[in-house]
Formats: C-alpha cells, structure tokens, sequence
C-alpha cells in the first residue's frame, strides 16, 4: 500500500521530511490517530515551520477536543504558506 511505496522512495532519496508528511496525512485520512501522534512527535522540531506540520497537528488537536489551540495552529499554517490548500479547505 502507500505506506509501503513511502518506505521505497526513502530508500531512493525522497525528502524524508516530506515522506513523514505524506505518511502522517495517510494515517489521519485512515483515522489511525495514534500513529499520526507518533509521527508528529517524531517531526516536531522540523515541523514548526512547516504549514502541512502544523496542519497536521491541528487535525489531531481537533480530533481530541482541543479545537482553539487547533485553530492557532491553523493560523500559524496560513502564515507561513497563505495558499496552504488543506488549511483552507
């Protein structure tokens, strides 16, 4: 599956970061919340300054009830990528 294919293109050189991104986003989509709290746990110092990080920590803020601290987050995303499609979406 996908999250195969992520383990094939870190093996070929892909951006590791952006490969966690990709798999946070998979297991979010598939409501596997604690994996996606690992990952970000994971990513967070390379993180704060990525908006689909800080997206990504949002939805599982949301997911857990903690919908302000969600939403600063999602202002942080738009800050630091104002065309972020998924916050804005």
């Amino acid at each position: 599956g996908a999250l195969t294919e992520f383990t094939a293109a870190a093996s070929k050189g892909w951006d590791a970061f952006a490969i966690q991104m990709e798999r946070i986003e998979t297991h979010r989509q598939a409501g596997e919340w604690d994996a996606v709290t690992k990952l970000l746990g994971e990513t967070a110092s390379a993180g704060a300054k990525s908006a689909d990080w800080l997206f990504q920590k949002a939805t599982l803020l949301e997911h857990n009830g903690d919908e302000e601290t969600a939403l600063d987050l999602m202002q942080q995303a738009l800050q630091v990528d104002p065309g972020h499609k998924s916050t804005l979406f």
